[in-house]
């Protein structure tokens, strides 16, 4: 038997209800297939995407103390190519990379975060795996980023950037302007005192306009809910209690 209590966007929280886990699920996978490349320093992060336009999920590698993103591209036979390494393309990157069409050239890019310089930098893709050199196009969002997501807030058809400060109690947005560019801007204050992580997008009231939520590390047992209008504007923050002191951060 499983307890699971579920807070309402109020700050309400409903009675914890028991749910009964009757059936059980196997899955079953082949075998692992082994894939190593040239790098000194550890993989960080990993994220997929489709870089050469050929139908096939290929890999993007961060490596943290190398300063690079690599490339697997896929061979369609259930294995990967070589390694293409995209080192010297920034100075020092972040701890995520967000793979997605900024400049709608129906062409994937890559979007980082440089926690040192406070840039936020994209790598537009050709279309054939590989990509142009790194172009900064604005500065970051926010001073301290710790978490980073993207959506169209203001509903100009261009992708936005939102982040997470996790030293200075805001959420910054940058808005999406012409070829990749970013700009204007925004920030919304949590309160004092908050640490602020993971935060994530989407439309939580069904009302076709992109909202967002962020966890607040200080607390331990708050979630903070941003509304949006669409126009890139938000409503007042809501609080989201958690009903017992939990660890949240960046499993939710």
């Amino acid at each position: 038997m499983m307890n699971t209590t579920i807070p309402s966007v109020n700050g309400n929280v409903s009675k914890t209800t028991p749910f009964v886990l009757e059936k059980t699920c196997q899955l079953t996978f082949e075998s692992s297939v082994i894939s190593s490349y040239d790098s000194s320093s550890w993989p960080y992060f990993i994220t997929t995407g489709n870089f050469n336009e050929d139908n096939y999920l290929d890999l993007i590698i961060l490596v943290t103390f190398d300063n690079n993103i690599g490339v697997l591209l896929n061979s369609g036979n259930e294995t990967f190519g070589e390694y293409l390494n995209l080192s010297n393309t920034v100075a020092i990157y972040g701890n995520y990379i967000i793979v997605a069409d900024v400049n709608n050239d129906s062409r994937l890019d890559l979007i980082n975060y440089s926690h040192f310089t406070n840039d936020l930098q994209v790598l537009f893709g050709i279309g054939n795996g590989s990509f142009e050199q790194s172009s900064i196009v604005s500065p970051g969002p926010c001073n301290n980023s710790w978490s980073m997501a993207i959506g169209d807030f203001n509903g100009d058809d261009r992708l936005d950037v939102i982040s997470s400060d996790y030293a200075e109690s805001y959420v910054g947005i940058v808005f999406g302007g012409d070829n990749g560019s970013f700009a204007n801007l925004m920030t919304l204050s949590t309160g004092n005192n908050s640490i602020l992580s993971t935060v994530v997008v989407g439309d939580f009231n069904n009302d076709q306009r992109l909202d967002f939520v962020v966890v607040d590390d200080a607390s331990q047992d708050n979630i903070y809910l941003f509304l949006g209008n669409g126009n890139g504007k938000f409503q007042n923050q809501t609080t989201l209690s958690m009903p017992y002191r939990s660890v949240l951060g960046s499993h939710v």
